[in-house]
């Protein structure tokens, strides 16, 4: 399913491909989370309107992490030593092969002090940033889901 992540530098829109199933009607079931579109994770039952803005209906339980290589990308060895932190919370580690991003999907229950301490101890060895993709609005503001 192909949803719109932003606006390029140009005005042009930008579009992420994200694997969906249809459930019924316009709403979907996400099978992976997004990289580049906030708000939403693996497992949401979402909308998509004609300009493919996602709105989320229903929560999957899942939270949405993303870290962008601050080089060129992630070593292989680091992405594994993540997969194999959030393996024993449940989690998914997912990476394209030019390794330039990650994006971790994390059952909620895994909780917010275990998952930051996975992420900042991993961000120290990266040198890279991370965020949560679906806790926060454009506001910063807690979301409240959970």
């Amino acid at each position: 399913m192909n949803v719109l992540a932003g606006i390029s530098s140009a005005g042009q829109p930008v579009h992420e491909q994200v694997p969906a199933a249809q459930v019924v009607g316009g709403r979907y079931r996400l099978e992976a989370t997004p990289a580049l579109v906030d708000g939403c994770a693996a497992g949401d039952l979402v909308e998509i309107d004609d300009d493919g803005r996602v709105s989320v209906i229903e929560r999957g339980g899942n939270l949405a992490i993303q870290s962008f290589a601050e080089r060129d990308a992630f070593d292989v060895d680091q992405i594994e030593a993540l997969r194999k932190a959030f393996a024993a919370e449940g989690g998914l580690v997912e990476a394209p092969s030019h390794r330039r991003f990650v994006v971790v999907t994390v059952p909620v229950q895994a909780g917010f002090p275990r998952v930051e301490a996975i992420m900042n101890g991993w961000s120290e060895t990266t040198g890279s940033g991370w965020s949560f993709g679906n806790v926060f609005d454009k506001e910063e503001r807690p979301l409240n889901w959970w």
